[in-house]
């Protein structure tokens, strides 16, 4: 085909004009170019589509050119009905692909042809065996009235969809015929290969009005967008496509009333499963949604390779006020894993999909919206393969230990055995379920006491074995206890304090039992002895009981309902004690605790909820092996914390910081006084929504002075340099 050269001062762009329009799909359409300005806006309609199988191509005329694309493309063409007249706008014919220069400049315009066209057809392909069936469905959908709407505020009138509740869903599933199949039409609709494209994330998104096709079928779009929540099979991958469309045009919505756009940074990692052909369009589509995208990217281009353009983006972020992001997603995603001799900060922009760890990429309204006032960072200095610059930070501790199954244990002190269980309790306990399981109600209810000695039953595995199949999720309690154990608190690891904690208790426990059963049997000697026969069948009527306490009384019913679950008979009972047995206790035998409060010691054996709670703490924690996380011990003051970290990466010796300017808290290894390498993020606690903490929600970090940083990026062959 023919092009003419395009003005591009004047905004002008090529249109399919429709010289002969047939409805029957095997007579040839014909076409002819048309040249428009686009500032003089005129009527156009826009195709969305998926280029398919490239090897199955039809023919169509364009000015009395045979042409031949994909077929596709071709049946999309045929789906618009268009009339002899009609302007359409179609990527791969009005622009000239052969043209990177042209290309490049289009590709600037993308957004404002989709955002001024009066209607943009989404073709999502050929129907399939269950479309029908789903179609009918949405049809009910919309008859029953449960499909509500947003009404935008512009004078277009377009409509924004709310979620379908349950509810409604299931009456529109009742009156379907085939409900089965109706519902394995949806399944099919979203999961093709259409929704895939990265480019139709802003073809949707910047459309006036939308029009979805499949086949002969039609469909609104917000139905089937917000149908798509109850579609129980859907793939993750998909889910997370459709739920990125709609949240790109739920902020065009809000643009249009003057609300701001996500930068482009968020995009890209909203974006990150949508597929390109050219790995540059996974940016240049991006551009037209953002904020910040015309400043980071001013001249799209096609003539430098995919390595230089991935540089100059990267090198564009580490120059903006927020530096360190960046530079976190170079860790998990460089580009010289693929491209050989390529500085360790440049990250591949197309391949964030499966390398960025989920953390990174939660969350992202709360990282990225919020508006920063710390003064960031100074500019960065770019030598060879090394990029350094200055920035400023608060000191929220030094890694003091780190998994590490090789070490072996180191013997605890004599005066610290004691001390043991309020070390566990006060170090271990309290900081795990205050950083990583906060505003628990369960967690309320249950005595921290409670929680120490479970937490001792596991790290020394003498959890009760029936106890133990209870528990959900002991695949990761395995790993989290193993990580666990092997921190040192004081230079003692913690699997040495449970061992010491559980000896100290149980030796204390005889020491108690032994002195109540002789000063019981004491006074009951001296009472039978003191009195007559005739007085000592009325003993129980002269003699003071000792009342029982609350504490034992609430342990009481506690196993008794727990041995109903367990089908093991309640430990028998006298009234000042839980058990009465001298020997040492065995994995289901009642434990002390003593609590730093008491003069006392309880008997108590740690409860089902107690376990229940490690449980759920431990899968909140999710030691994710393909990341290679792990627990590691900080020291800050006096204060022991425990955080997760990439241990793979991490030594000891490492500090972290709250950088000004970055959301997460950041592993830095000192080189020299004030000089550091960036090591990774960490994770200092989890909010009520299971994300990782910003480093201004660490409960100690307003303690710390402000300092100024030298940070650097180093390749893994130059850190010894």
């Amino acid at each position: 085909m023919n092009y003419q050269q395009l003005d591009i001062l004047e905004f002008e762009i090529r249109f399919l004009e429709v010289v002969e329009a047939p409805s029957e799909p095997t007579e040839l359409i014909r076409f002819k170019g048309a040249t428009r300005k686009l500032n003089h806006q005129p009527e156009y309609k826009a195709l969305s589509y998926c280029w398919g199988d490239a090897t199955k191509r039809l023919p169509i005329e364009v000015n009395d050119q045979i042409i031949y694309i994909s077929e596709s493309l071709v049946h999309a063409l045929y789906s618009v009905k268009s009339k002899p007249g009609d302007l359409l706008w179609v990527d791969a014919i009005c622009i000239n692909q052969d043209d990177p220069i042209e290309k490049a400049n289009q590709v600037r315009l993308m957004h404002l042809i989709y955002s001024k066209a009066e209607a943009t057809i989404v073709w999502l392909g050929g129907a399939g065996p269950n479309t029908k069936y789903a179609h009918t469905f949405l049809e009910n959908m919309d008859r029953i009235g449960a499909h509500t709407f947003l009404q935008r505020l512009d004078l277009l009138g377009e409509r924004h969809a709310r979620p379908i509740s349950v509810t409604k869903f299931n009456a529109a599933l009742r009156i379907t015929q085939r409900p089965a199949r109706a519902l394995r039409g949806l399944h099919e609709l979203l999961a093709m290969p259409y929704w895939e494209r990265v480019w139709i994330i802003q073809e949707i998104a910047r459309a006036q009005a939308v029009s979805v096709r499949c086949g002969s079928f039609r469909f609104d779009l917000n139905t089937l967008i917000a149908c798509s929540v109850h579609v129980k099979d859907l793939p993750q991958r998909s889910r997370t496509l459709i739920n990125a469309i709609e949240e790109f045009r739920r902020q065009e919505l809000d643009a249009q009333r003057g609300g701001l756009r996500m930068s482009l940074l968020e995009a890209l990692l909203r974006s990150r499963y949508s597929l390109a052909t050219n790995p540059r369009d996974k940016i240049y589509a991006m551009l037209g949604l953002t904020r910040d995208g015309q400043d980071l990217v001013p001249t799209p281009t096609y003539t430098e390779s995919v390595e230089e353009v991935f540089r100059q983006l990267s090198m564009a972020f580490l120059r903006s006020p927020r530096p360190i992001d960046s530079v976190l997603l170079s860790l998990w995603a460089p580009l010289k894993i693929t491209v050989e001799y390529t500085p360790s900060w440049v990250v591949d922009w197309a391949d964030l999909a499966f390398n960025v760890p989920p953390w990174l990429i939660s969350n992202l309204p709360g990282r990225f919206g919020r508006v920063e006032y710390e003064e960031g960072f100074g500019r960065p200095t770019f030598i060879e393969d090394q990029v350094g610059f200055p920035g400023r930070g608060r000191f929220l501790g030094a890694i003091t230990s780190e998994y590490d199954l090789r070490s072996a244990p180191v013997p605890i002190e004599p005066e610290k055995r004691e001390q043991s269980p309020w070390i566990l309790q006060a170090t271990v306990a309290d900081n795990l379920f205050r950083r990583f399981l906060p505003n628990n109600s369960d967690s309320a209810a249950v005595l921290s006491a409670d929680l120490t000695m479970a937490l001792v039953r596991l790290l020394t595995r003498t959890v009760d074995p029936q106890v133990w199949e209870l528990l959900p999720g002991k695949e990761y309690m395995e790993e989290v206890l193993k990580h666990l154990s092997q921190l040192l608190i004081d230079s003692v690891s913690i699997r040495v304090l449970a061992n010491e904690c559980l000896e100290y208790i149980t030796n204390a426990r005889e020491t108690i039992v032994n002195h109540f059963n002789t000063k019981r049997d004491r006074r009951a000697g001296e009472g039978r002895e003191a009195r007559p026969p005739s007085e000592r069948n009325r003993a129980g009527s002269t003699t003071r009981q000792t009342p029982i306490s609350p504490i034992i009384r609430a342990i009481q019913k506690r196993n008794k309902r727990e041995a109903a679950l367990t089908n093991d008979p309640p430990p028998k009972e006298n009234r000042n004690t839980l058990s009465t047995d001298a020997r040492p206790p065995g994995p289901d035998s009642p434990i002390p605790l003593l609590h730093p409060c008491q003069d006392f010691v309880t008997w108590i054996r740690p409860s089902l909820a107690a376990y229940r709670l490690w449980s759920n703490i431990f899968a909140a924690l999710d030691l994710r092996p393909e990341y290679g996380l792990g627990l590691a011990s900080v020291v800050y003051g006096p204060s022991t914390h425990f955080i997760l970290t990439p241990h793979a990466e991490t030594e000891e010796g490492d500090e972290i910081y709250q950088l000004d300017g970055c959301y997460f808290p950041i592993i830095l290894r000192p080189l020299s006084p004030g000089r550091f390498v960036v090591v990774g993020e960490a994770c200092v606690g989890l909010d009520n929504d299971g994300h990782w903490l910003s480093a201004r929600n660490c409960a100690w970090w307003q303690s710390s002075r402000t300092q100024n940083l030298a940070l650097t990026i180093l390749r893994e062959d130059e850190e010894d340099v």
